[in-house]
């Protein structure tokens, strides 16, 4: 079944979730050739527990990053790092022969037969460039949310796995913005299909802020994030409609201030102008669709 697969991990401060993670992929009916988890400078476990397990399996390569003082602040912080640890892992693959690799998030957990459901839908329909599984958000209390990645169109960043001419084609993750987003739509502009398939399940132990204020700083940072990648303020506003139309209102109307906010401050745009161009369209498209209360199918 195909000439294998590789996964790359950028972990930080995991040791909560790294055990379960590692027990994931070490389960899996098709392990990967080489899985290089990286951690981006650590202070908890979680390197300590990497280690073991690498020392106790020999497809698991371990590499520490210290993170960079100049970053910190930066909007696109988490993205930097995460390509600045993709960069590393590549170079200690160059010597893999691989025909997929995959992102997998420290924090996604799924069943032995994971990747080989994956692979098999990958197999089975060679226009995909970009594929990946549902990934399920998991509650507070450990059980799925209903929620998560799980449109057909998208992949969630989480769990982004490539076919490798797709993944060299679109040059690697961006080092700015949401890369996830932007691997997705290089790769549609690049002529490849990009697939979900929610009945292959994993799941996502995804980032929870009970209290009102850490939502609205986030919804914010996602605003000023959407700007610098060139979003257009008419999504910004369907957005919020969309938010404020659920309660708690705030952290919908967040979405258009940090917008507004990044706009106001002339934050550069960081993509390419024919990449923003084409997500722009996209966005027309998504928001056309919403409009008309029609389902976007990509």
């Amino acid at each position: 079944m195909t000439d294998g697969y590789v996964l790359v991990t950028i972990a930080y401060n995991e040791e909560e979730r790294i055990r379960e993670v590692l027990d994931s992929v070490i389960r899996q009916q098709v392990r990967p050739l080489l899985w290089v988890v990286i951690s981006d400078g650590s202070t908890d476990a979680t390197d300590d527990l990497v280690r073991k397990a690498a020392a106790e399996h020999p497809f698991i390569r371990f590499f520490r990053q210290e993170k960079k003082r100049d970053e910190t602040g930066r909007l696109d912080m988490v993205t930097l790092a995460k390509s600045r640890g993709w960069a590393t892992a590549l170079t200690i693959l160059k010597n893999v022969p691989h025909e997929y690799l995959g992102n997998l998030d420290a924090d996604v957990i799924f069943g032995p037969e994971y990747y080989r459901e994956v692979l098999l839908r990958m197999e089975a329909h060679p226009a995909v460039g970009l594929g990946g599984g549902g990934c399920y958000n998991l509650g507070e209390d450990g059980q799925p949310s209903g929620d998560g990645f799980i449109k057909p169109y998208f992949v969630g960043g989480p769990v982004q796995f490539f076919r490798r001419r797709c993944f060299e084609d679109i040059g690697g993750y961006s080092s700015s913005g949401h890369d996830d987003v932007v691997a997705v739509a290089k790769a549609r502009m690049k002529g490849w299909d990009v697939r979900c398939w929610p009945e292959v399940k994993a799941y996502h132990y995804s980032d929870t802020f009970p209290r009102l204020r850490d939502k609205i700083a986030v919804c914010f940072r996602m605003g000023q994030m959407d700007y610098i990648m060139g979003g257009t303020l008419g999504l910004q506003i369907a957005r919020t409609i969309d938010g404020i139309l659920r309660p708690p209102l705030l952290p919908g109307a967040a979405f258009l201030v940090g917008w507004v906010r990044a706009w106001l401050d002339r934050r550069p745009i960081t993509l390419t102008p024919d990449l923003v161009r084409y997500m722009r369209r996209e966005q027309r498209r998504k928001l056309l669709a919403r409009l008309s209360r029609r389902p976007f199918t990509g």
